[in-house]
């Protein structure tokens, strides 16, 4: 979370400047504006920014590291090809930070260092690899290499939203034309059944019923909905209640599966790149840790790393915490044999992908059928049962 600052300053000639920009404190703020000239009157920081987190999407990254790293094989100094690359249609937040990280190279300071101060922009991977390229060199091999991580996970996380997202829009469908029906289509024909002085068949009462009571129904759904939603951004800092939240969420059937294919390849895959760009294997796991404290897998890996550093294989101390399935702990068991731990664990996170791709798309085939089935049959329904006191009626009169 990185504070932003609203100031008033003066150029070198004496023209009024207005804006704002990023900084962790008032001081590196201060240090900023001076380092492009500005004569500073006021600075303050913006209240309703402080709670706010900077946020970057992985595309915007991905963007960002190939500019770059481009610039960097051009020979592009380190210090002009920041400057050049947040000028690059980068957000205005990002843009910020960009800036003072090249402030701090200006000032002397290391990549990884001035990066280092925004958690929420610059993930372990990425640090990892940066301070590996400055110890030994080859920044530009470092950034291709993130490149390559950052593109995998993109693409699996759009497989995972393409699956879904069909689905989810034929529920969507579903929910809307039952609310069309059910506020504009039915009570229209409860008025003219109201005139025919008979008893209506089982089938129209039922839905005149369900008309009825539709909304109170919707607004008990929007008020649980609501409910949840401020249930969960109240206690997203409650650790242990989000990690019990977590482990109820994967024992739903097919969710519970779902999350848990894509987190563990999120751990191999993130475990495999931070190993392969020379970071110890305890700093790994306790970073991976942190980025999983919220969730059941947490305190698994917590223990995985004390066990580690007990001199326990890594392959054993998984086993012990059942914290993948043994198929992947015998991959990993493999790689450690042979030395190659960054490479099976990449290894493993194919698998996970391609297990949960597989199984999706055999669910999704069966699904979305069954679902068309159920649209038609609930909204044929519907209809019939509204035009059969008006059948009923024509027998009758003829």
């Amino acid at each position: 979370m990185v504070p932003e600052f609203i100031f008033r300053a003066l150029d070198g000639e004496g023209e009024p400047v207005k804006g704002s920009l990023h900084a962790t404190n008032r001081a590196e703020a201060q240090t900023a504006l001076e380092s492009r000239s500005l004569f500073v009157e006021k600075l303050s920081q913006n209240v309703l920014s402080a709670s706010r987190k900077v946020r970057v999407s992985d595309k915007e990254f991905l963007g960002f590291t190939k500019q770059l790293a481009s610039l960097l094989r051009a020979g592009m100094p380190l210090v002009e090809s920041i400057a050049i690359a947040r000028k690059r249609g980068h957000s205005k937040a990002f843009g910020a930070i960009l800036e003072n990280v090249e402030t701090k190279l200006k000032d002397g300071g290391a990549l990884a260092d001035a990066c280092g101060q925004y958690p929420d922009v610059f993930d372990e991977i990425f640090l990892s690899n940066v301070r590996t390229a400055e110890k030994g060199g080859g920044l530009y091999q470092a950034l291709s290499e993130y490149q390559s991580y950052l593109i995998r996970r993109i693409t699996f996380q759009s497989t995972l939203k393409k699956a879904i997202a069909y689905p989810v829009f034929l529920v969507a469908t579903l929910v809307v034309v039952l609310g069309f029906l059910f506020v504009f289509i039915v009570p229209s024909f409860s008025e003219l059944f109201d005139s025919f002085n008979a008893e209506l068949p089982y089938a129209t009462r039922l839905v005149l019923g369900l008309a009825e009571t539709f909304p109170v129904f919707a607004g008990v759904a929007v008020a649980m909905a609501a409910s949840c939603v401020l249930f969960l951004k109240l206690t997203k800092e409650k650790v242990g209640l989000q990690q019990q939240l977590d482990g109820m969420k994967l024992k739903i059937p097919l969710v519970g599966m779902i999350v848990q294919h894509s987190r563990f390849a999120q751990i191999s895959r993130n475990m495999a790149t931070m190993v392969s760009s020379g970071m110890p294997l305890v700093a790994s796991l306790d970073s991976l840790a942190e980025s999983f404290e919220k969730t059941s897998s947490g305190p698994q890996l917590r223990n995985i790393r004390e066990r580690v550093m007990e001199g326990i294989p890594l392959h054993k101390a998984m086993l012990e915490q059942q914290l993948m399935s043994e198929q992947a702990v015998m991959l990993i068991e493999a790689g450690e044999s042979a030395g190659d731990l960054a490479g099976m664990m990449s290894e493993v996170a194919d698998y996970y992908e391609s297990e949960l791709t597989d199984r999706l798309d055999v669910i999704m085939s069966l699904f979305e059928p069954v679902l068309m089935l159920l649209i038609g049959f609930v909204v044929g329904g519907i209809i019939v049962s509204m035009y059969l006191p008006i059948f009923y009626l024509a027998e009758v009169v003829q």
